[in-house]
């Protein structure tokens, strides 16, 4: 198992980008009523795994009980046409994008991502010309203060694909569909958040100012009030 820079690196950019707390909420909210909604209306997370995991995302997000607990209401009975959507894209360099979209109009939501692509270098790709290099999973934090045995027994468990550390926490990636178990397989230990990620099975080099245009093209993306996620291939190495 690894020790790249992956989920650590975009955490980071989350926590001093989306100083716009609430339309990040925005974007959990219409995740929590999608989760209902394919759940056949089901409101109650201890039946309906995707709504478990929905609220899991929201809170590993700081997003307040309160917030949770009126998404969860206002999805109830709604007949909302809200779906999830993923458009895989390229950047220069060969740089690779998965992006989440949660929409009512997957006709707006693809000419919008398609527009800001193009405007920023990139374009925008047809069904698996992107998926087939990463891999869907579930990555799980844990603040550093925890005993690094522990964490590491914790990904066994739970059959971890790799695991990451940085100065201030571990990052066990694990696989997706056993995400809504993670407290199954936690015995006692505690964790900090638990999110979806696109993990990438093999990663291209960038030197920075490389890496720089693909992180703009994907703070751009991000901008855009119906995208949830993006997801890249990429990585600062090296200085040319």
């Amino acid at each position: 198992m690894s020790g790249h820079s992956k989920w650590s690196t975009i955490k980071r950019k989350k926590e001093t980008t989306d100083q716009a707390r609430a339309t990040v909420f925005s974007k959990l909210s219409r995740v929590i009523s999608i989760a209902i909604t394919d759940g056949g209306g089901v409101a109650d997370p201890a039946g309906n795994i995707k709504l478990k995991i929905a609220i899991e995302r929201a809170r590993s997000a700081n997003m307040p009980k309160s917030n949770i607990d009126r998404a969860i209401e206002e999805a109830k009975g709604k007949k909302e046409n809200l779906k999830e959507v993923v458009y895989e894209g390229f950047g220069p360099f060969g740089a690779s994008l998965i992006i989440i979209v949660t929409t009512d109009n997957p006709n707006r939501a693809i000419s919008t991502v398609k527009t800001t692509l193009e405007k920023s270098g990139g374009k925008l790709g047809s069904e698996h010309s992107a998926m087939y290099q990463f891999t869907k999973c579930a990555v799980v934090e844990f603040e550093k203060k925890v005993n690094e045995n522990d964490v590491y027994a914790f990904a066994d468990r739970a059959g971890g694909i790799d695991i990451e550390s940085n100065e201030d926490s571990y990052y066990v990636y694990i696989p997706f569909e056993k995400m809504g178990y993670v407290s199954d397989y936690l015995n006692g230990l505690e964790y900090k958040s638990v999110d979806v990620f696109y993990l990438p099975k093999v990663h291209i080099s960038l030197n920075s100012g490389e890496s720089d245009k693909i992180d703009t093209i994907v703070e751009k993306l991000e901008e855009l009030p119906e995208v949830d996620s993006v997801y890249t291939n990429h990585m600062l190495v090296y200085d040319k």
